[in-house]
Parts: structure tokens; C-alpha cells; sequence
């Protein structure tokens, strides 16, 4: 994903691709995350991304706790898939916010395409979603050296 200049514009293009397909209305769409490389028509492999304030259970796909010490965690290769988000069962997921980079507040008040905010992401968990927000967990599309 760091190839992309304008991620948001990729992962928009995305859910409009779907939002066609399947004659959903855009808005009714967001992205879920399942790992591993499946073969899938509908969804997007991505890598290069990070998260912060957690850490990626590969195996059953979910967040967890991070481990003692790291603060940032490459994530593995996720399967972005279109879901329809009224279709979704919100009990043990994470609606996940996606950044640019760790700075979380926007660069400039004149530029649409300046801002660090990209979108939200469900992500499957054990813990609630109030514990996440407290840890100030995120996934980010790139980090600082």
C-alpha cells in the first residue's frame, strides 16, 4: 500500500467497484479485514501497513493485546473484503481507524487530500471496542523513523 500517493483514493475505488456489482448503495459499504492470501473476487490484497497499540493474531485473524515493549507492528498481508456494513453483526469487532501516518490531526485546512484520516477498518477481537479506543489502537499506512 505505501506505493499509493492517495491510499483513500484506492481503497475508494474499491467499494465503488463493488457498490456496482452488487447494486449496494456506496454508502452502505465498509471495509472488514481477513487475512492471509485467499483468493478473492470481491476484496484486496494489501500489505505494508502497521498497528499500533495492538497486535495480529495470523491464526484466528483478530486483534490482541500487543506485546511488552513494541510499539508498532508490521501487519501481515489482509484481505481488504467490501462488506455491506447493515449486513454486519457488530458483537466482537473494532471499527478500526486508518491513518496516514502517527501524526493523527490534519496537515492543513485548505487541502482535501491532506488529511491523515483514511478511513475505518472492522477488525474481529476478544476485547471491546471501548478497551481498543482507550489503547489508541490504529492502523497506520506508514510510520516515523
Amino acid at each position: 500500500m505505501s506505493a499509493y500517493f492517495l491510499p483513500r483514493s484506492f481503497l475508494m475505488a474499491i467499494l465503488q467497484r463493488h457498490s456496482c456489482n452488487i447494486n449496494v448503495p456506496l454508502c452502505n459499504l465498509k471495509f472488514s479485514i481477513d487475512s492471509g492470501e485467499r483468493d478473492s473476487k470481491t476484496g484486496v490484497l494489501v500489505y505494508g501497513l502497521f498497528l499500533e497499540g495492538g497486535s495480529w493474531n495470523e491464526l484466528s485473524s483478530c486483534l490482541e493485546e500487543s506485546e511488552a515493549g513494541k510499539l508498532y507492528l508490521e501487519m501481515p498481508k489482509l484481505n481488504l473484503v467490501p462488506v455491506d456494513a447493515s449486513a454486519v453483526s457488530k458483537a466482537k469487532m473494532f471499527s478500526c481507524p486508518m491513518y496516514n501516518n502517527t501524526e493523527r490531526r490534519e496537515s492543513s485546512l485548505y487541502s482535501t487530500f491532506s488529511s491523515n484520516y483514511i478511513m475505518s477498518v472492522d477488525v474481529k477481537t476478544v476485547k471491546t471496542e471501548s478497551h481498543w479506543i482507550k489503547r489508541g489502537t490504529a492502523i497506520l499506512y506508514q510510520i516515523d523513523d
